[in-house]
């Protein structure tokens, strides 16, 4: 029985980025967002604060016994500190 190859395999069309790096890129921009309001002295929307915890619960839910859950607070922290 022959096993025929096709030399030109045909790809998936491009899906959806992952829910945590879309979850991580969303609550960066949240905290650019938070930083920029308090440069400017401006309230700072209790919204953003919410999405970020729902972010932060969700990606602590799905990493709480995986180590790379390091450096994503890391980014976070590093971004709360300039607050």
């Amino acid at each position: 029985m022959a096993i025929s190859v096709n030399p030109n395999p045909v790809k998936p069309p491009l899906g959806l980025r992952p829910r945590f790096i879309v979850d991580r890129d969303r609550a960066l921009e949240i905290l650019d967002a938070c930083r920029r309001y308090v440069e400017e002295s401006k309230p700072i929307e209790d919204a953003w604060w919410d999405e970020f915890r729902e972010i932060n619960d969700r990606m602590a839910i799905k990493y709480k016994s995986d180590q790379s859950i390091r450096g994503i607070r890391t980014c976070y922290s590093n971004r709360l500190d300039d607050l």
